[in-house]
């Protein structure tokens, strides 16, 4: 009897521990778990001098949709973005949601060229997916994805700084596109 007791507390905690690291709308991972994951991929790429990628995704138009569907209706944009998202991610790379309509993906051990061939690809699935009303009405969405790679010695604000900075870019070319970091100078 002890012994289920205990079996049963330790599931408990494991449920509690995966609560507070994940977004209850997506499933995916909360920008607060993105922190320390990104601090610990960003130390064992330096250590180890490995690429680490990272990718900041955002809706185009996102307060469009919610202004004109409303605001379950944009949930369910967010949550075929996070699916899309999921399912494009191997064992060892992760999917957050950082904001609003925000989302990062952090590559472990990939390049930034590999990572701009992935953001390529989710960017299209995305445009080429249609998320549906409750009416039935189409609801069309696009993303706009900044893409870099770590550089050595770099910390996390910077990382994100830079893919951050081209990803406002894409947004100021005409969206629904991806663009990729060059380097430091990128981000400022």
């Amino acid at each position: 009897e002890r012994r289920r007791a205990e079996e049963a507390l330790r599931q408990s905690e494991e449920r509690y521990r995966l609560l507070s690291l994940t977004d209850s709308l997506t499933g995916l991972f909360n920008s607060r778990h993105l922190m320390q994951a990104l601090q610990s991929e960003l130390d064992r790429a330096n250590r180890y001098q490995r690429p680490l990628s990272l990718l900041i995704i955002d809706c185009d138009n996102f307060k469009k949709i919610n202004d004109q569907y409303g605001h379950l209706e944009g949930d369910k944009v967010l949550q075929t973005l996070a699916g899309l998202i999921t399912h494009s991610l191997r064992t060892s790379d992760n999917g957050f949601r950082y904001g609003g309509e925000e989302f990062v993906i952090l590559l472990p051990e990939t390049t930034g060229q590999a990572a701009l061939a992935l953001a390529e690809r989710l960017r299209a699935n995305f445009a080429e997916t249609t998320v549906f009303s409750d009416a039935g009405e189409p609801i069309c969405c696009t993303i706009s994805v900044g893409v870099a790679q770590s550089l050595p010695g770099e910390n996390e604000k910077s990382l994100i700084r830079r893919a951050d900075k081209v990803g406002y870019e894409a947004k100021r070319k005409g969206k629904n596109l991806v663009l990729l970091a060059k380097n430091l100078a990128d981000s400022f």
